[in-house]
């Protein structure tokens, strides 16, 4: 049973390495929740608790998807990517397949999300006779490259190097206090604008990193997010027609919510149930945890 096996007592060494790494995972998830706060105390120490109130639900709905999907698919790239990790060729193909499906699950879900962004949250007051929606339009530009994030650290530790997570979340924390306090008097819309580009300065450092590692480039992402782009337009203009024809005939709230979502579902169903049956086929099945990454269904 154990032939080829090498068992010997625990030796000190192999406990230092143990615990750095694990330090350094911890240290990076403690980090990540503080630079994940950092804008709703910031906004709230700086404008006060009404801004906080119209601010905090855009960041909570546009986190989501990206956080259910980092729960199940994004921790299986773990095991998958640590079984590469000599191999970067191999490993930045299966980063690249499944970076490509989650722009094909995130984008769509985020561009609708924006185009509903009146009903979907209750436009009863106004922000200096602005919308209320606004916050969570601008900082959707932002959000939408971060939600492409969800395996990038599974790239780090299968490379042995997951205090990035700490140096790159550090830094997007000290840009969080930074853009808050030096923007604080164009009022919670000017906040919001500066809090979405450190969301967007932020993935883009990620990515560039991962890409370091893999040896990808700019154009090899940019190449596989097309396909979660089209799709994101898509069922974006699909929700749009819908949401100007609810407006229309005077309907708001859940049930134009319902006239929007409805056809963009199905468009989206229509092009994307082979990649939506995989990942989960991916996420769950007993191979995942040990086996690579595999193209699903409608890729190249």
């Amino acid at each position: 049973m154990f032939a080829g096996i090498s068992i010997g007592m625990p030796r000190m060494r192999a406990a230092r390495d143990l615990a750095g790494f694990g330090f350094s995972v911890w240290g990076g998830r403690v980090i990540q929740a503080a630079s994940d706060t950092s804008s709703y105390l910031l906004i709230g120490r700086v404008l006060g608790s009404a801004p906080l109130g119209l601010y905090g639900m855009a960041p909570y709905l546009l986190r989501f998807v990206p956080d259910r999907l980092h729960r199940v698919p994004g921790r299986v790239t773990y095991a998958a990517f640590c079984r590469l990790q000599d191999d970067d060729k191999e490993l930045a193909r299966a980063y690249t397949s499944f970076f490509g499906s989650i722009a094909r699950i995130v984008w769509p879900v985020m561009v609708c999300m924006a185009i509903t962004a009146p009903d979907l949250v209750a436009p009863r007051t106004a922000i200096s006779g602005w919308p209320q929606h606004l916050p969570l339009r601008l900082l959707t530009a932002g959000m939408i490259a971060a939600g492409l994030n969800v395996a990038i650290s599974s790239i780090y530790f299968a490379k042995g190097y997951p205090s990035l997570d700490i140096h790159l979340n550090g830094l997007r924390l000290v840009l969080m206090v930074v853009v808050v306090v030096a923007t604080r008097h164009s009022g919670l819309l000017g906040v919001v604008a500066a809090v979405s580009a450190v969301e967007l300065a932020s993935a883009l450092a990620a990515q560039y990193v991962g890409c370091l590692f893999t040896g990808l480039g700019a154009r090899d992402l940019i190449a596989e997010t097309m396909p979660g782009v089209r799709l994101a337009i898509a069922c974006g203009l699909v929700a749009a027609v819908a949401e100007i024809g609810a407006h229309s005939w005077e309907v708001g709230g859940p049930l134009s919510l319902l006239i929007s979502g409805i056809p963009a579902a199905i468009v989206y169903l229509h092009y994307e149930a082979s990649n939506l049956t995989g990942m989960v086929g991916q996420a769950f099945s007993t191979r995942s945890a040990s086996e690579p990454v595999r193209p699903v269904a409608g890729e190249s």
